[in-house]
């Protein structure tokens, strides 16, 4: 970890773990000083993206005119919040606002999904979302609750994720192996971390480091896929198209793929507008599949390879033979209706559909990949990405394997793109920028974005 990133999560850390803590002390008054050094930053920000724009966009290659966008764009945030500070509050209340009801809703909807599956959880679920939907309609009708909530929820919310960020840099500054304890950060911050990963990719990926790439393992092209097994992999999906930008995560282990999605498009088995399909669950020869995906699916694929000790591998096969214990096999009555799931058969994968369980039902914004995947990884060394909770996403995933991959002592040890030729065919023609980027600075930068937004 080089010394500007140090500095700056000491700063970023320091920030959140002090705002917490006098919001809770002073929470009308810090919110206008917030609103004012937020405004100086965001107005620095700005002018500094403006200048090197003008200035050094000839001899800096990453000083695009996204540079010169965001600068104007943080620059007018930043002139906003110094005239007016006031809006800073109402800017927030309606972000904890939408987060209530968003939270809320999808809780409720959870809980109607494992009602439908006999799971016992049906009534916490819906109890939560209750309480969520209430605090809603709280912080909706009364200002003197919402400054409540403000010193204390919100409080402690950012004190904790300042203690996190600086026990983390501790952990790495001294060499620690210690498995980590994720505070999910908000929704929004993280669901298109695939989408914004795919687009840091396609804008520095050149023919020049591909070649190198290719020869030290960390790029291969769809036409370079090792056959058989491999050591446990990780497998993100990437893709421009529809609801595939939100990603996709699968499990690879002994030369084979496991992967859980939506893959029944019969109109029959969807359910509630589109928002529950029957939960499919696919098994496929590792090489076949990778291909498929990059080739026929158009996607792009970030395999983080994970070096498990043999009690935790063997974990991971029996969570995922347990799994399977609940699926039958299946096969789709009608191709046309089911293309993709179809595609996977003529790949040679076994199709199983979950008969019981929380799985059975598919939920995009729960019972989804990225959470079957962490049930898959339960009581190995592998950390959750969701220990308080929250939406698991496979942006949630893609930021907590990069962020293990830098751990010294993680078992995250090393990170391949996979890319279809067509891409790679493409990229060569584009003049060169960097190399594979570090996905870190794009996941931190895209986070930051969001965060203004």
């Amino acid at each position: 970890m080089n010394k500007l990133k140090i500095v700056f999560t000491v700063i970023a850390s320091s920030i959140l773990l002090a705002g917490g803590i006098f919001l809770a002390v002073y929470p009308v008054e810090i919110i206008g000083i917030f609103a004012r050094a937020l405004g100086i930053l965001l107005t620095a920000f700005g002018s500094l993206g403006i200048i090197f724009f003008i200035f050094t966009r000839d001899n800096r290659p990453n000083i695009t005119a996204q540079t010169l966008a965001l600068g104007i764009v943080s620059l007018a945030c930043g002139v906003v919040l110094l005239a007016w500070p006031g809006i800073i509050d109402q800017a927030v209340r309606i972000t904890m606002l939408v987060w209530l009801f968003f939270t809320g809703g999808v809780q409720l909807l959870v809980s109607y999904s494992y009602y439908l599956n006999a799971q016992r959880r049906w009534g916490l679920s819906l109890l939560w979302g209750g309480l969520l939907m209430a605090g809603f309609v709280v912080v909706l009708t009364s200002q003197d609750l919402w400054v409540f909530m403000l010193s204390t929820f919100i409080a402690a919310y950012c004190i904790l994720l300042g203690l996190a960020g600086l026990l983390r840099l501790v952990l790495i500054v001294n060499q620690k192996n210690k498995k980590r304890k994720a505070i999910p950060l908000p929704f929004w911050m993280e669901v298109f971390l695939p989408k914004a990963t795919l687009a840091w990719i396609k804008s520095t990926l050149d023919g020049e480091n591909e070649e190198k790439g290719e020869e030290d393992g960390s790029v291969v092209t769809s036409g370079r896929v090792k056959e058989g097994a491999t050591d446990v992999e990780i497998l993100i999906h990437m893709s421009d198209l529809g609801t595939n930008a939100l990603g996709h995560v699968d499990v690879a282990i002994d030369g084979q793929v496991f992967s859980y999605g939506n893959y029944d498009h019969d109109k029959d088995h969807i359910h509630l507008f589109g928002l529950f399909w029957d939960g499919v669950f696919a098994i496929c020869e590792r090489e076949k599949y990778i291909r498929f995906s990059l080739d026929s699916a158009r996607k792009t694929i970030i395999g983080y390879q994970l070096a498990l000790s043999l009690e935790d591998e063997q974990r991971l096969k029996d969570n995922i033979a347990d799994f399977l214990q609940d699926c039958v096999p299946w096969k789709p009555e009608e191709p046309r209706k089911n293309g993709y799931a179809n595609a996977l058969l003529k790949q040679g994968a076994q199709l199983f559909k979950v008969a019981k369980g929380k799985y059975r039902t598919y939920f995009m914004l729960n019972t989804n990949c990225a959470l079957l995947l962490e049930d898959f990884l339960e009581g190995t060394s592998i950390p959750k990405a969701r220990v308080f909770g929250g939406i698991m996403t496979p942006g949630s995933l893609l930021s907590m394997f990069e962020n293990e991959l830098k751990r010294p002592g993680s078992p995250v040890k090393e990170r391949t793109l996979y890319l279809s030729d067509r891409m790679a065919s493409v990229n060569r023609k584009r003049r060169p920028q960097k190399a594979l980027a570090e996905l870190e600075e794009c996941i931190a930068c895209e986070r930051e974005n969001q965060g203004k937004k």
